[in-house]
């Protein structure tokens, strides 16, 4: 992921653990079914404060945004992964769709 990005709001209905390969911390946001609880994680380098590893729980909303110039991460989906299991938070009607955090609140956590 370049610097500047930030991965679209999505959810899967099975845990999803992010890998971190390369480059600068990756910022996981998340949030609860509901809207509630958000929460960040810093995935990446041990030496920078991250770490290599991360699951967000099933059905929880989630996007990441690179910390810096770019980010090499990868993805793992249990049990495996299946599109009907995926929904984009953009592709829900309006009204089913969570208030979504502040995007300053997940600055803070991070």
């Amino acid at each position: 992921m370049p610097e500047g990005s930030l991965s679209r709001w999505h959810r899967v209905h099975a845990d999803e653990a992010w890998h971190y390969y390369e480059g600068d911390a990756l910022g996981l946001l998340s949030f609860a079914p509901d809207g509630s609880r958000p929460f960040s994680h810093r995935l990446g380098p041990l030496q920078q404060g991250g770490s290599p590893a991360y699951a967000v729980p099933a059905g929880w909303w989630q996007a990441a945004r690179p910390l810096g110039v770019y980010t090499l991460a990868g993805c793992t989906v249990g049990p495996g992964f299946e599109f009907e299991d995926f929904t984009l938070l953009a592709d829900l009607p309006e009204k089913d769709r969570p208030a979504q955090p502040d995007m300053a609140e997940f600055a803070l956590l991070l």
